[in-house]
């Protein structure tokens, strides 16, 4: 147990995590809130910043990927039918930009901002993220996709799912009929 304990030490001064997942928020990750091999659900009211503060794990989890030159790669698999990949892609461009969500969606960014909001999404193009933005997803789908990026690109570190509810799953009896 101490030599495994010291291999996790030595892997862990490399950069490599080996206890949790490091999404480059401080207070997340002095509370241990994304434990490896573990399931962290998010939840809230509408409109409270949810899929923000997922879209910022995700990001930070693909940002220190490429600072630690680590294998694997993140996933989101958003389910509601009116978000696309592209407009996930702008909100994180946003977020690392620093140009306010209201003046990118309302077209309004000065030619600085503009510039800053570009370069942001050329680095996001860097990042290895995979979004799947198929409103037809079911779990089934989702897990044969997640095998699938880990035999491509090593460890998938992070999977977020946005609006679980709306997964197309059936569950039914021998009749068919959803139970």
């Amino acid at each position: 147990a101490a030599a495994e304990l010291e291999m996790h030490l030595e892997a862990e001064l490399r950069g490599r995590q080996t206890s949790y997942v490091d999404c480059g928020l401080p207070t997340l990750m002095a509370n241990g809130l994304f434990p490896l091999s573990a399931l962290t659900i998010i939840s809230g009211l509408s409109s409270m910043g949810k899929t923000s503060l997922s879209l910022q794990v995700a990001l930070g989890v693909a940002i220190k990927l490429k600072e630690n030159d680590m294998m694997g790669c993140v996933s989101i698999h958003e389910l509601e039918s009116t978000v696309k990949a592209w407009r996930l892609t702008k909100r994180m461009a946003s977020m690392l930009s620093g140009v306010a969500w209201s003046k990118i969606e309302g077209g309004r960014p000065t030619n600085y901002e503009n510039t800053r909001y570009r370069e942001a999404i050329e680095f996001i193009k860097t990042l290895p993220i995979y979004i799947n933005d198929s409103d037809n997803q079911t779990s089934a789908q989702v897990i044969t996709t997640s095998n699938a990026l880990h035999m491509q690109s090593g460890p998938l570190w992070l999977s977020v799912s946005d609006y679980l509810e709306l997964f197309k799953d059936q569950w039914g009896n021998a009749e068919g009929k959803q139970t």
